[in-house]
């Protein structure tokens, strides 16, 4: 475990070579700006001190590293009360793309807030990607619309920079980066170990402390060197080096295949027990260094059974949902046969395997009735240890279904004023909305903001059989798109 002591003579002592972009990874600088009112960014980048002067960029208070604690590996700060008011601060850094596609980025922050993100790693190439407007602050990821970027191309490996303004005025105060990669997974904070700080002209008083380059700390496993099989493991190092900057992975001295970030995460097995790793950094001319320690793997057996931890059937009265407790054998699970409820009033039809592998979305053939309390039962189902555990019903899982409740949705930023629209919609068509939540009455607080749509989804259950004659209102016009959509079944 690396000791805070040593991560602070760090900051102190990083050099920079001037013209050429340094930087470490897993971690970032922030730089903090006192003495600042107000809630707007430019409260922060034309902010002067008592002698007039404008404190942005070079005339920052203090600097501290993000993440703030070594248990914490998310790109944020903490939420802290009692940290002074008034105040600005600036994170510039790097961040290096895992996959190829497009991504999603958001901004949550107390008070406002600025990202700013580069098409490579030249900072002159910038572009403000998403914000949390002056004055507000973003309770949730989806307070505000422009929280939200639009899709971004990034390249696996690349280097892209990135930043962060961020302006506290009084009370709770943080700032955190979120993203969705290419695959769909969705962190939100985001990892902080694609992220690696810029080391500026502002760290000019340290220069020639480190070549170039150096891998300065690390390697290190995350969360541990010991873990059971089939724990996803990440490993990364503290890196000196001119960007763009690659990287090699090592196992045994053998280079991994596709190992080529700073970071580098893969599901644990038993015959990764004792292996060693190792890293090798090449800076933008060309130079390398590998890691002068290898970090080495224990790995245990599984053998504890995988178990049911929630069942709920959420507005769909023809689903539910099933979390296991880890990842399960994707064949099995999605065998319907696998699966029956208590009373056996209904039968699975279909199973549905997440992507995070242990979410199971169950299909039924007759719809669950509401007021009925219903027992989930297993078989056939085991866990992905090299030697399978069978899932267990302890304790059983109980599924309840009630009325009440129905479901809406928010597209932000979407202008028009005709039904077509919304039908003609790319975001609508794909379900791809900005905010969702659950309302307990069809009377709905639609005048929230321009330019958007607005949704609610959800079932009736029909009190008797009969003939019902049911209203479905809509209204457009110049500033507002108001939709209503529902699926109906009648007994």
């Amino acid at each position: 475990m690396k000791s805070g002591h040593f991560r602070i003579l760090l900051l102190a002592l990083t050099s920079v070579i001037l013209g050429i972009n340094e930087s470490n990874a897993g971690w970032a600088v922030r730089y903090v700006y006192d003495g600042l009112s107000g809630t707007a960014i430019t409260n922060l980048t034309e902010g002067t001190n008592e002698l007039g002067e404008v404190m942005f960029p070079d005339g920052y208070t203090t600097s501290e590293i993000l993440p703030p604690a070594f248990d914490v590996r998310d790109f944020s700060t903490y939420v802290n009360d009692a940290e002074p008011n008034d105040y600005g601060s600036y994170i510039p850094a790097y961040i290096q793309a895992p996959q190829t596609g497009e991504y999603t980025f958001w901004v949550r922050s107390d008070d406002s807030s600025q990202l700013w993100l580069s098409t490579d790693e030249d900072p002159i190439n910038k572009q403000l990607v998403a914000s949390v407007p002056d004055g507000q602050w973003s309770p949730e990821w989806d307070s505000f619309a422009e929280q939200r970027s639009e899709p971004v191309k990034l390249e696996k490996g690349e280097v892209y920079y990135v930043e962060i303004l961020h302006k506290e005025a009084v009370h709770g105060d943080f700032v955190e980066v979120g993203w969705q990669l290419p695959d769909g997974t969705l962190q939100r904070p985001m990892p902080v170990d694609y992220v690696q700080p810029s080391i500026s002209p502002l760290w000019d008083d340290f220069m020639g402390v480190y070549t170039d380059p150096s891998i300065v700390d690390g390697p290190y496993a995350s969360p541990s060197s010991a873990v059971k099989e089939a724990e996803l493991v990440t490993l990364y190092a503290d890196f000196y080096a001119s960007q763009p900057a690659t990287y090699q992975w090592y196992k045994n001295g053998a280079p991994i295949s596709g190992a080529t970030l700073c970071s580098y995460t893969f599901r644990a097995e038993l015959g990764d027990d004792g292996n060693s790793y190792t890293v090798k950094v090449t800076n933008a001319n060309g130079q390398s260094v590998e890691s002068s320690w290898d970090v080495f793997l224990t790995v245990f057996a599984d053998t504890v059974p995988p178990r049911i931890d929630s069942a709920s059937c959420t507005l769909n009265p023809y689903e539910v949902t099933l979390e296991f407790s880890e990842r399960v054998n994707e064949t099995e699970a999605t065998n319907p046969g696998n699966y029956s409820l208590d009373p056996a009033t209904v039968n699975f039809t279909e199973a549905n395997l997440l992507d995070d592998g242990k979410t199971v979305v169950l299909t039924v053939d007759e719809m669950l009735q509401p007021g009925n309390v219903y027992t989930v039962n297993i078989s056939g189902i085991h866990d992905l240890a090299s030697s399978p555990n069978p899932a267990v019903n302890d304790p059983p899982a109980k599924l309840s279904i009630t009325d009440g409740m129905i479901q809406y949705f928010y597209y932000w930023d979407i202008a028009g004023m005709t039904t077509n629209d919304i039908l003609d919609n790319a975001r609508y068509q794909s379900e791809d909305y900005d905010e969702t939540g659950f309302a307990t009455s069809l009377m709905l607080p639609w005048g929230v903001a321009e330019n958007y749509i607005g949704q609610v989804k959800g079932y009736v259950t029909p009190p008797e059989s009969g003939d019902y004659t049911c209203c479905f209102g809509k209204r457009a016009d110049a500033k507002k798109i108001w939709a209503w959509a529902a699926q109906r079944r009648w007994l």
